[in-house]
């Protein structure tokens, strides 16, 4: 074909391949704002120009709000959880409360300080951990800076009642991981120096495969786990943990200095054996003190969880605002301290700053399952 004819056939190609990619575009419009961006797990991606929210192959939420600090994916979409954590509490809430996102994980990152974290979605897997700062070529600057700020905050991650993950990996440095429900096939937990608070571990019927437990100082708490294999390695701290069927389980100790009691029996280095032992739990402490008893003989109000869940953060604080209305108190919301027991009952605990009142400070404690408030209390 001469040059002529063959360049013009190309200019008619490319002009009709950007006609079609307007109709399209105009088309994607017309049907509500939304056209294809791209791929991911489960198919096409779709972006809605309007809002900037990204939407799954069914249409669904993808991600809400391009900032790092909160986001929500569709649930069916992910079958890990992988956070990291410096100084921030770490809170995995299970609700069925969220109506305006159903079936959709929702995450919120609220750093105090200069740190900043990155969220990763991919491959199955959503990711938290703190943002590296880049150097030449793309090698990270390696630094302890952060020893030195004041850092603290939450991160909290709110999951569908009932929700079965394939892992859940959690780890925490110098803060807390707080949770009323895990439940996952592989669960793992690192602290280096702060508490570790669990409600329910995996469920009654279906008992997570493994429970791995990693602490240098910080104290273990865990009220019920069902659990077919336990792993825990601490150096100091008290770790305290409730295994449901105590009495088909194989333990193994290995301790130095701490003291190990397995249902009420004290086995310091050594093994015992209940039942068949068909289960095993493997301890390795060198100072810290292990207590591991019976779940069906402890107490506590998530014995008999998960049924009615936990309400969200936000319900909790809007709880607290609609009885400061009714006092005839002017106060906003100054911070939280994530989900505690009190009396038995798992609460938000809530700190709101008064205006014009002879004390500065005002604690409320939301009971977690139905918003009840549980105390109110002036604080100086």
């Amino acid at each position: 074909m001469p040059t002529k004819p063959m360049v013009k056939t190309l200019w008619l190609i490319i002009a009709a391949a950007f006609l079609i990619g307007l109709g399209l575009s105009g088309l994607g419009f017309a049907l509500g704002g939304n056209a294809p961006v791209g791929f991911g797990p489960g198919g096409m991606r779709f972006v809605d120009f309007r809002t900037g929210m990204v939407y799954n192959s069914r249409m669904e939420p993808r991600e809400v709000d391009s900032d790092w600090r909160e986001g929500v994916i569709c649930a069916s979409e992910i079958d890990t959880i992988r956070v990291e954590s410096v100084s921030a509490d770490i809170v995995i809430v299970p609700t069925a409360w969220n109506t305006e996102h159903e079936g959709m994980i929702n995450y919120s990152i609220r750093p105090e300080g200069s740190l900043t974290y990155s969220t990763n979605t991919a491959g199955g897997v959503l990711e938290i951990r703190p943002a590296h700062d880049t150097g030449f070529f793309g090698f990270e600057n390696i630094n302890f800076s952060w020893r030195e700020k004041n850092l603290d905050g939450e991160i909290i991650i709110e999951v569908p009642l009932g929700m079965r993950f394939d892992r859940i990996n959690l780890q925490s440095v110098a803060g807390s991981i707080n949770a009323s429900i895990l439940d996952a096939d592989v669960i793992q937990l690192t602290t280096v120096s702060g508490p570790v608070d669990i409600g329910v571990v995996g469920n009654a019927s279906d008992f997570a495969n493994r429970l791995e437990l990693t602490s240098v100082s910080g104290n273990v708490l865990i009220h019920k786990s069902y659990v077919n294999n336990l792993d825990l390695s601490q150096i100091s701290g008290r770790s305290n943990i409730a295994l449901a069927m105590l009495d088909d389980f194989s333990i193994t100790s290995s301790s130095i200095s701490a003291s190990v009691v397995v249902g009420g029996d004290s086995i310091g280095r050594g093994s015992l054996q209940f039942g068949r032992g068909s289960r095993s739990a493997d301890i390795a402490t060198i100072s810290g003190d292990v207590t591991l008893k019976d779940a069906s003989l402890s107490s506590g109000a998530l014995e008999d969880q998960p049924i009615g869940g936990v309400i969200p953060l936000g319900m909790a604080i809007e709880s607290a605002e609609e009885d400061l209305v009714e006092r005839g108190i002017s106060a906003t919301f100054y911070s939280d301290s994530g989900l505690s027991l009190e009396d038995g009952r798992w609460v938000w605990e809530l700190l709101f700053e008064a205006e014009g009142e002879r004390m500065p400070l005002i604690e409320y404690y939301i009971d977690a399952s139905s918003g009840e408030i549980v105390k109110f209390e002036w604080d100086d």
